[in-house]
């Protein structure tokens, strides 16, 4: 049987899908404000319109998520989530380059997988650990994470070619905040008979064979 709403859990949940929307609409303003301005200022840094066109998936893709069927009320399952999907609307476009065509190759195959886990994720993305619709078909067929792999791809392309401090800092909290994220998220959905049967036949969350 599948998990079903609790009044608190809707009312909860209707209060997070607005606050999140809301918060995701005011930062990925000033972050594409941030980075059209550096391309106008350097309309040869080609990467930063790769970089421009991740985040603009991410968050269509959030703001018109499908409804959960279930969704946790945990204050530490929101603020982890939360965290790694709006701090990299805060990396800003400026900074050493440590190597420009890894970066780019490393920024373009972020965005090639992020497009492919859209094709099979569609609109069953969220932020807070939540139960919509469990995918299986395209990449979700070799690992349980696509998603999260393409992040790790385009954080770490955009960092070799913006390196500073702030960069730095902002990089490894995301990436962290990103496995604290997938833990939490399978933990909340071990609770859902399909998910155990999926997660059976897909062994690995990130990397075949290795994670």
């Amino acid at each position: 049987m599948e998990p079903s709403f609790t009044k608190k859990t809707l009312k909860d949940s209707s209060f997070i899908f607005l606050l999140s929307n809301f918060t995701l609409f005011i930062l990925w303003i000033i972050f594409a404000i941030r980075h059209i301005k550096a391309y106008l200022d350097s309309p040869e840094a080609n990467y930063i319109i790769i970089f421009i066109l991740s985040e603009i998936i991410i968050a269509l893709l959030f703001l018109f998520r499908k409804k959960e069927k279930k969704i946790s009320i945990e204050k530490i399952e929101w603020l982890l989530p939360m965290a790694a999907t709006f701090l990299p609307l805060l990396f800003l476009p400026e900074g050493k380059i440590v190597n420009l065509n890894l970066g780019i190759n490393l920024l373009s195959l972020g965005v090639i997988l992020q497009i492919l886990a859209v094709i099979s994720l569609n609109r069953s993305l969220g932020i807070v650990p939540a139960y919509r619709e469990i995918k299986t078909s395209g990449l979700y067929r070799i690992i349980r994470h696509p998603m999260y792999l393409s992040y790790f791809f385009t954080y770490s392309g955009y960092l070799l070619i913006n390196i500073s401090l702030f960069n730095l800092y902002l990089y490894i909290f995301t990436i962290f905040a990103i496995f604290l994220r997938i833990n939490i998220e399978e933990s909340f959905l071990k609770t859902v008979p399909a998910y155990q049967e999926y997660s059976q036949k897909v062994k690995f969350r990130l990397l075949p064979l290795i994670y």
